[in-house]
């Protein structure tokens, strides 16, 4: 099996199995903020609040540590880039281009010479050795959090961590972006968009009804 084949077989699982999950929790979650926002201060009913709260913390965090996570025997971002910078030659300017329909070339030029470089007809191994180093860095701040938050919080029973969403959002948002950038350059093209996805199922209703009958 050659290695676009290979890298193109560990975007698809990288996208079904981690990212769609998390773009879905990411929808619903934010659905039911909404809904619950004005009803925070509604005495016992928060302690559910509460949860859904926690258990969507931890949903995101274990999102972002697979997408970072280093185990030969797992699909990740961090696996992809780090298999492409040993195998660097492999991403070749006319594979990527001659892949685009005729139509749509000029842009695959554009593409690589912003992304890539004008004058190389290969992958330069520099740029995946500075994603990887990116990647790294982001792991080792943020799985910090994860494990305090999750792996190790039955040693710490008596402390407090503050998980802002909005900076594991980030962290999650630039690993998307440079999976869409080597999903491309492989054939199997990742949105670079973490919302993406949409709920048909009208979960929100169950909201219209009561939920005990007294």
């Amino acid at each position: 099996m050659s290695k676009l084949v290979t890298w193109r077989r560990w975007c698809c699982k990288i996208e079904e199995e981690i990212l769609i999950p998390y773009k879905f929790n990411k929808l619903v979650a934010e659905s039911y903020f909404d809904i619950i926002k004005p009803h925070l201060d509604a005495g016992r009913p928060a302690t559910f609040h509460n949860w859904c709260s926690d258990n969507y913390a931890i949903s995101i965090l274990l999102a972002l540590r697979k997408l970072t996570d280093n185990d030969p025997r797992v699909y990740s971002v961090r696996r992809l880039v780090g298999d492409i910078q040993a195998n660097n030659r492999c991403i070749r300017r006319e594979t990527y281009i001659r892949r685009y329909p005729s139509h749509f070339r000029c842009l695959a030029e554009e593409n690589w010479t912003k992304n890539i470089s004008e004058k190389l007809d290969y992958l330069p191994k520099k740029i995946p050795s500075a994603h990887l180093d990116e990647i790294k860095l982001i792991s080792e701040r943020m799985n910090g959090i994860t494990n305090r938050f999750v792996a190790h919080q039955n040693r710490a029973k008596n402390k407090k961590y503050t998980i802002h969403f909005d900076d594991v959002y980030a962290a999650i948002k630039r690993l998307i972006s440079i999976a869409a950038l080597y999903s491309d350059l492989v054939g199997n093209a990742i949105p670079d968009d973490d919302s993406n996805v949409s709920d048909p199922t009208n979960w929100e209703s169950i909201f219209e009804v009561p939920w005990r009958v007294r």
